[in-house]
C-alpha cells in the first residue's frame, strides 16, 4: 500500500481491535515508518463475547520499526505486538507472538494468537504450543466455541499446511521421515490448547 492509501490501511487496521481502542490504536499507528506499506488481504472475523466483532488483516507489508517519541502505554504494546503478528516476514510473526505471551491474553488479543495458529512456520506454532500449554486456557477453549466456523476454517488451514509441508519432513530432527499427524505441532496446540479433539 502507498501513501496515497495510508488511510484505508488505518482504517483496515483499526477494524482489527474493539473500537474502545481506536485512539490507542492511532497513537501506535503514527508511531510507524511511513512507506513500505504494501497491501494488505482479507482476514476473518471475529466475535467477542460482548458481540462486537473484530476483523484482522490477513497480512500486512510493513517494517515494525517504530518512529522516536512518548512511549508506548502497554495497551499500545500489546497492540503494536497484535498487528506485526499479520506481518509479511515470519521472523516478525514469531518476535512479536513471543511478546504477547509474555503476559496474560485479553480477549481481544486472542484472535490475533489464533489466526498464528494457522500459520505455515513450525517454529510459530512451538512458539505459541510452549507459551500456551502450561496455562488455564479455558478462556480460549470458550473463545474458541464462540467463534466456531473461524476456528474450524484455522484448523483445516493448519491440517491442510501440514499435509503440505510436514507430513514427510519432521522440523525438529531436520531430516525427511514420515511425521505422523499427532506428533505435529500444530495438532497439539489445537488439541491440548484449544481443546480441538478432531
Amino acid at each position: 500500500m502507498f501513501w496515497k492509501d495510508r488511510k484505508k490501511f488505518r482504517k483496515k487496521i483499526s477494524a482489527a481491535f474493539p473500537a474502545c481502542y481506536r485512539k490507542d490504536v492511532t497513537a501506535v499507528l503514527r508511531r510507524l515508518l511511513p512507506g513500505g506499506l504494501a497491501g494488505l488481504g482479507g482476514g476473518k472475523v471475529w466475535q467477542l463475547s460482548d458481540g462486537e466483532t473484530v476483523s484482522l488483516p490477513h497480512r500486512i507489508w510493513s517494517s515494525d520499526a517504530l518512529l522516536p517519541g512518548l512511549p508506548l502505554t502497554e495497551r499500545q504494546k500489546l497492540i503494536y505486538h497484535c498487528i506485526f503478528t499479520r506481518s509479511s516476514d515470519g521472523y516478525a510473526r514469531q518476535r512479536h507472538a513471543e511478546a504477547l505471551l509474555e503476559r496474560e491474553t485479553p480477549e481481544w488479543v486472542m484472535p490475533f494468537i489464533l489466526e498464528l495458529s494457522q500459520d505455515y512456520v513450525a517454529e510459530i506454532l512451538e512458539v505459541l504450543y510452549n507459551g500456551l500449554r502450561e496455562r488455564d486456557n479455558r478462556e480460549y477453549q470458550a473463545f474458541c466455541r464462540l467463534n466456531w466456523d473461524a476456528f474450524h476454517k484455522g484448523y483445516d488451514r493448519m491440517l491442510s499446511y501440514w499435509a503440505e509441508y510436514y507430513r514427510w519432513y519432521d522440523p525438529r530432527t531436520q531430516k525427511y521421515c514420515k511425521t505422523r499427524y499427532r506428533d505435529y505441532v500444530g495438532w497439539k496446540l489445537y488439541a491440548e490448547v484449544f481443546g480441538c479433539k478432531k
